[in-house]
C-alpha cells in the first residue's frame, strides 16, 4: 500500500555563477516528478546525482521515478543505494517493502515493513501494510496483531476494523467478525457497500448486513455467551457460517 507521495522542493540557499542553486536540477526534478514527468524526473535527478552522489534522499526519489515507469530493478537499486548511505531512511525501507510488495514477494515485503516499523513504531501505514500482507499469507492471527495496534493509535479508523473483521473471518471468530464489521458499518455506513462492490459480492453484502442487524439486536448478555465460546459448537459454526456466506 503506496503512501501518499509529493517531493517537496529544496529551498536554493547559495548560487552558482550561472544563477543556479546547489538543488537547481532536484528541485527541476521534483517538479516533473509531481506532474507526472517519470522520465524527466529520473533524468533531472541523474544529473543532480553526478555531482552530489551522497544524496540518499535523491537516490530515493529517483526510485520513486523508476518505479512509477514500472522499471522495478532500477527502483530497488535506488533504494537500496539510499539506505546504504542513511540506514535509518525510513522512506526508503517502506518503498524497498511496496516494491517487493508489488512483484509479490511478500515475505521480503513484511520484512521491510518490519524495519520501517522498528525505526518508527507509530508508523500507521507501515502497520496496515503488513498487516495487508500477512493476510496475504494466510498469517491472520500476525494481521489481526497488526490492525489492532492501529486500533490502539486510532480507534475512528472504519477500514481496519474491516480488514481485521476479514482476517477474523479466517480464523473462524465469526462473533469478532460481525463485531469489527458492525463498527466499521456504524463508522462509515459506505464502506462495506464500497468494499463488498468492488470485489463483486453483491450477494455477500446483503447476508453480511442481515447479520450484522441480527447481531446488534441481541441482548448483551447474549453477545457475551457468543463470545464466551457458544460457537464452539460446531452445528452453531456451520448455522452462522450460513448466515455469513463466507466469501472470503
Amino acid at each position: 500500500m503506496k503512501k501518499f507521495v509529493f517531493i517537496f522542493l529544496i529551498l536554493p540557499l547559495n548560487l552558482f555563477a550561472n544563477g543556479h542553486s546547489k538543488y537547481y536540477f532536484y528541485n527541476s526534478a521534483a517538479e516533473k516528478y509531481n506532474h507526472h514527468d517519470y522520465k524527466g524526473a529520473v533524468e533531472g535527478f541523474s544529473i543532480f546525482l553526478v555531482d552530489n552522489p551522497n544524496d540518499a534522499k535523491a537516490y530515493m526519489c529517483r526510485g520513486l521515478a523508476w518505479f512509477n515507469k514500472n522499471e522495478f530493478s532500477n527502483a530497488l537499486s535506488d533504494y537500496n543505494k539510499a539506505v546504504e548511505l542513511d540506514s535509518t531512511f525510513i522512506d526508503a525501507y517502506f518503498n524497498i517493502a511496496d516494491l517487493e510488495y508489488k512483484q509479490k514477494n511478500f515475505e521480503n515485503a513484511i520484512k521491510y515493513y518490519t524495519k520501517t516499523i522498528e525505526l518508527n513504531n507509530k508508523d500507521v501505514m507501515a502497520y496496515l501494510s503488513r498487516g495487508l500482507t500477512k493476510q496475504d499469507t494466510k498469517d491472520y492471527s500476525g494481521a489481526i496483531n497488526d490492525f489492532t495496534k492501529i486500533i490502539e493509535f486510532n480507534p475512528k479508523q472504519a477500514d481496519v476494523y474491516l480488514y481485521r473483521g476479514i482476517a477474523k473471518s479466517y480464523l473462524g471468530d465469526y462473533t469478532g467478525t460481525i463485531e469489527d464489521l458492525s463498527k466499521a458499518d456504524k463508522m462509515d455506513s459506505t464502506i462495506l457497500n464500497t468494499y463488498f462492490a468492488d470485489n463483486n459480492m453483491k450477494e455477500g453484502l446483503v447476508k453480511y448486513k442481515a447479520a450484522i442487524a441480527n447481531y446488534n439486536s441481541t441482548t448483551q448478555s447474549s453477545k457475551r455467551k457468543m463470545r464466551k465460546g457458544v460457537f464452539n459448537n460446531p452445528m452453531n459454526r456451520i448455522k452462522f457460517k450460513k448466515i455469513l456466506f463466507r466469501i472470503f
